[in-house]
């Protein structure tokens, strides 16, 4: 038995049951059972079919708007050859056809091998919304090249990336011969700053310095052609692991015998710098000292302040724990380094 004609939100058509039900405003569906949602900029239509059988109603969007209601503003896409869409997070963009490319769709793709890559919205060149569209290879581990057409020396390229002697060009921005010269290669990366300790402050704070490096590096703690050689006294190192490569002592390089060496800071030696040379004034209690200054601001603070308050003898009992012992210069002995100068005492 029906409970009512057209679920309530609607008439017969031509008050006739057998031509079907005539929705009122903002109802959709055989039996006008679909609520539509509120529309900002377009019309209600009927959504696609899920799964279950279920259908609902949705928005559908004017030129240049997108979103679940209709009420996000698209980027400037040609929509001659894209339409707009928002992402997961909700944010719009240009959904390119097919051959189209850049920010915008506005660019024409190369010759792409599509087996392997893609080009669309997110791959270009240039300053933003693009000069040139792109190939973007699906595996970039396993394929480079202008189109993809190069297979990467090795997979993954150990803990580099793999790249090639064309990248940055544009397909119509080389010629036939270029292209035909382009070779892969493994290329080694690492953060434009190296780091490693120098001086432990009380308790828990480490004073670090940063070593600028170059750009194409391995990554910290690797050397070698493939970035496959661990540095010794770094984490990955089989026999001389640590927390730090060279144990924050030194820089690793490739030696000449082609594996991983430690060019260690002044004041330690060895395979992984994990010998200390005593070095008056390197900031670090080395062995044979009683203390050393290294010209830290932070402990010419406390030694101003520890004589302002009269303690005297190395403030040792204190200072103690913290693994910092400090210089006579507390005392003010003829043993007492300048403020902001670099001294040690020896031990006795």
């Amino acid at each position: 038995m029906r409970l009512s004609i057209c679920s309530g939100n609607g008439v017969y058509r031509n008050g006739d049951p057998a031509q079907g039900c005539e929705c009122y405003d903002d109802w959709l569906g055989g039996d006008c059972e679909l609520a539509c949602p509120a529309c900002v900029n377009g019309a209600c239509g009927l959504g696609p079919v899920e799964s279950d059988g279920n259908q609902t109603a949705v928005c559908e969007c004017q030129e240049g708007w997108a979103g679940t209601l209709c009420d996000i503003e698209c980027p400037p896409c040609d929509y001659t050859r894209s339409s707009c869409a928002t992402d997961a997070l909700g944010q719009p963009s240009c959904a390119c056809d097919e051959g189209y490319g850049g920010a915008y769709c506005q660019l024409d793709c190369p010759p792409c091998d599509y087996e392997v890559s893609s080009c669309g919205s997110t791959n270009y060149i240039g300053d933003f919304p693009g000069t040139a569209a792109t190939c973007g290879c699906d595996d970039p581990t396993a394929r480079v090249g202008i189109l993809c057409e190069l297979v990467c020396p090795q997979p993954n390229c150990g803990n580099g990336v793999c790249a090639h002697t064309l990248e940055g060009k544009s397909y119509d921005g080389t010629t036939v011969q270029q292209r035909a010269g382009d070779a892969s290669f493994c290329r080694c990366v690492q953060s434009i700053f190296s780091l490693h300790p120098i001086l432990k402050y009380p308790i828990t704070t480490r004073l670090l310095t940063f070593r600028t490096t170059s750009t194409y590096r391995c990554d910290d703690g690797w050397v070698g052609t493939f970035c496959d050689d661990p540095c010794p006294g770094g984490p990955n190192h089989p026999t001389l692991a640590g927390a730090f490569p060279c144990l924050g002592r030194g820089t690793c390089a490739l030696g000449s015998s082609g594996t991983a060496v430690c060019n260690c800071v002044t004041g330690y030696i060895g395979t992984a710098c994990d010998q200390a040379i005593g070095v008056c004034g390197d900031g670090l209690v080395n062995v044979g000292e009683e203390c050393d200054d290294g010209a830290s601001l932070f402990i010419d603070f406390l030694v101003i302040f520890v004589r302002a308050i009269g303690l005297t003898a190395c403030f040792v009992e204190l200072l103690q724990a913290t693994r910092i012992i400090w210089t006579g210069a507390i005392t003010g002995a003829a043993s007492s380094p300048t403020f902001g100068a670099r001294a040690c005492r020896a031990m006795t």
